[in-house]
């Protein structure tokens, strides 16, 4: 009976302000996707942050969020190569351009920053030792449309969006 209700206490200690980082992490990274105006990286983050499956454990989860946190450090080369392609491209116009997508891929490394302490985290909160077992999402990603709008959702079109 002790071993039981300890263990409870440490879900909740554990398990309440993990799921409160988690959403605010979650949140502050998905705001930074969309201040990088590219439909493509929007697109390939959020079906990154919520992939199929959970990580289960904080190695698992820790893992799955280094190898978004590389992706963004990786991302960072955009700051050279978006105005060098606008000006192949476009001449000075797509320069001009590429200078303003490539600012914006400073933005890049904080995301991955904030995937790898929310990947972290939902491992942690999804770890065996709070008795949780894998599962797949409820919920998929929210489809993004030709007008980069994210539109309420729908979960027809959220599948089909996965399927992409």
């Amino acid at each position: 009976a002790l071993n039981a209700s300890l263990a409870e206490l440490a879900r909740k200690v554990v398990h309440l302000p993990s799921l409160l980082l988690y959403r605010v992490a979650t949140a502050a990274s998905a705001l930074l996707s969309f201040a990088t105006l590219s439909p493509s990286y929007i697109r390939t983050h959020a079906l990154g942050v919520y992939a199929s499956e959970v990580p289960i454990g904080v190695v698992d989860g820790a893992s799955e969020g280094v190898a978004m946190l590389l992706d963004g450090i990786v991302g960072l080369g955009g700051v050279i190569s978006k105005p060098y392609r606008g000006a192949l491209k476009h001449g000075p116009r797509g320069f001009a351009k590429g200078l303003v997508q490539g600012a914006l891929c400073v933005l890049r490394p904080p995301i991955g920053v904030l995937d790898l302490l929310t990947k972290t985290v939902e491992g942690l909160i999804h770890s065996p030792f709070l008795g949780v077992r894998r599962h797949l999402r409820q919920q998929q990603p929210f489809a993004l449309h030709a007008n980069r709008l994210v539109a309420p959702f729908n979960a027809e079109e959220s599948r089909a969006y996965e399927l992409l």
